[in-house]
């Protein structure tokens, strides 16, 4: 095992060595960590059968064409597949911090400014709330973005050349969402 010294060297003396650590250890899990799975316990009396999910029996045939389609082109359907993904979540990433301004569909109501001249609307929920931000555009747009930052992490450890599909589909459903609220 390697050791890791601490060297701190003062303006005016001899160098002063820390105790040595040892190299931290990449994670490992214990045999105590893994958790088997859950035993579902049926009654022999039951006259409910589980699904086999293996087989494409219960699909309608549009959803056993897709599914074949699928299997056979993954990377043709990618895309389709992230569009719709992407879309959800980047909706859910907006209603994080969803505000709304009443007094824009009526033509001759002024609607309220904040100091620095952005529309403001009236918005609930923990940004609002809790951290008083005011619900405007601008910090609408900086919640959601903070939200599919997190998203396109985890995107980042998809399989090459997935990340970039679903990071663009992403940002395209961020822009449309933005597009609507100027």
């Amino acid at each position: 095992m390697s050791q890791v010294t601490n060297e701190v060297r003062p303006l005016s003396s001899a160098p002063i060595i820390l105790a040595a650590q040892p190299a931290p250890k990449p994670y490992e899990p214990s045999s105590s960590t893994k958790v088997p799975p859950p035993q579902i316990q049926s009654s022999s009396s039951s006259s409910t059968k589980p699904i086999d999910r293996s087989s494409k029996a219960h699909l309608p045939p549009t959803l056993k064409l897709a599914a074949e389609f699928r299997r056979l082109a993954p990377n043709l359907t990618e895309t389709y597949v992230a569009y719709g993904a992407t879309e959800s979540l980047a909706k859910e990433c907006a209603r994080q911090a969803d505000y709304t301004i009443p007094q824009r569909h009526e033509p001759d109501v002024e609607i309220p400014l904040t100091a620095n001249d952005e529309h403001l609307g009236i918005g609930s929920g923990w940004w609002y709330e809790e951290t008083s931000l005011l619900p405007t555009f601008n910090t609408w747009a900086q919640i959601t973005f903070l939200h599919m930052y997190l998203l396109i992490a985890r995107f980042r450890t998809f399989p090459s050349p997935h990340p970039q599909t679903w990071h663009q589909h992403l940002l395209d459903h961020f822009s449309f969402g933005a597009e609507e609220r100027m």
